[in-house]
């Protein structure tokens, strides 16, 4: 195990994951547009390519633990997105995080539904109720997880940045 690229790997990853996290959740807040498709995928691949890493770097020879480090590492990024949100919202409305905690924010966000439609028409073709919401949420996130593994194994072998 090499553990002088420990530092290295943790200072990247805890940089990628609250850059691509907190990108998104400005995103999804300042201009109130949520790609669907492509942020969950963007965060799979961000989170496939980190695990990957790690195995190279460490390395890691085990498919298992470079499966569960990619599902964790996706959904740490889904993570940052989530709370990134939380706090571009609480700053625009200038609320103080002592008012509202991320579990309370996470049940209003999920109690006011979500609309799906085009981007730029401003009114969502499909609509979501609260529990509904919740379901798009695990889905997106069981998404995210087995994307997060597909891209780790892709990345492993066809990148040139891991295979020099």
């Amino acid at each position: 195990m090499n553990v002088s690229a420990l530092p290295k790997l943790l200072i990247g990853t805890a940089l990628a994951i609250v850059i691509v996290g907190g990108v998104i959740a400005f995103i999804s807040v300042q201009f109130e547009l949520y790609l669907i498709i492509v942020f969950p995928i963007l965060m799979a691949a961000i989170g496939g390519f980190l695990a990957a890493w790690w195995s190279k770097e460490l390395p890691i020879d085990n498919r298992l633990l470079i499966a569960f480090l990619a599902v964790v590492l996706g959904l740490a990024i889904y993570g940052a997105y989530r709370f990134g949100e939380y706090l571009f919202v609480l700053n625009a409305a200038e609320i103080s995080m002592s008012a509202m905690s991320f579990g309370e924010f996470l049940e209003l966000s999920a109690s006011m539904g979500m609309s799906i439609g085009d981007v730029g028409s401003g009114s969502g073709d499909m609509e979501f109720n609260e529990q509904s919401t919740q379901i798009f949420w695990l889905i997106e996130m069981a998404v995210i997880a087995l994307t997060s593994i597909y891209f780790a194994f892709s990345s492993r072998k066809n990148s040139p940045l891991l295979n020099s």
